[in-house]
């Protein structure tokens, strides 16, 4: 009878346990996260949300593919957009600071962000929302 009772709440707990997970993923992706920006791969393993030395709002990407920044007419050209909402209004990032294995977005804002968006920059349609509530 212990065994029947036991069996039976393992079972509703897991089932319990399974749907509420497929909920969670299904709100935000999984990482890694990859996306193609002007024929290039860029790969997000891993963000972080951290402030600068002013106190404003500052994303960190971490993955593969920063180190290719591309140009276009002359220019050089941030790859993959990362905007943040914080109190429901959008925020794109004011200046970006790639290396080796991270880009950092800079925001004017000092407000705690509760989405990133991350798009390649050649094809807008292709984002990303990571919640983060």
């Amino acid at each position: 009878m212990k065994k029947s009772i036991f069996l039976t709440l393992f079972v509703a707990v897991s089932i319990c346990f399974l749907g509420f997970g497929a909920d969670a993923r299904a709100a935000n992706p999984a990482l890694p996260i990859t996306l193609q920006a002007y024929g290039n791969s860029y790969t997000v393993t891993k963000y972080e949300v951290k402030k600068d030395e002013e106190g404003k709002t500052m994303i960190v990407l971490i993955g593969t593919g920063w180190p290719i920044v591309p140009m276009r007419n002359g220019n050089l050209v941030i790859p993959i957009s990362c905007s943040l909402i914080a109190n429901g209004q959008k925020f794109d990032n004011t200046s970006f600071r790639p290396s080796q294995t991270k880009a950092e977005y800079f925001f004017d804002t000092s407000a705690q962000p509760e989405a990133l968006i991350i798009s390649p920059n050649d094809n807008p349609e292709k984002k990303v929302t990571i919640n983060l509530k």
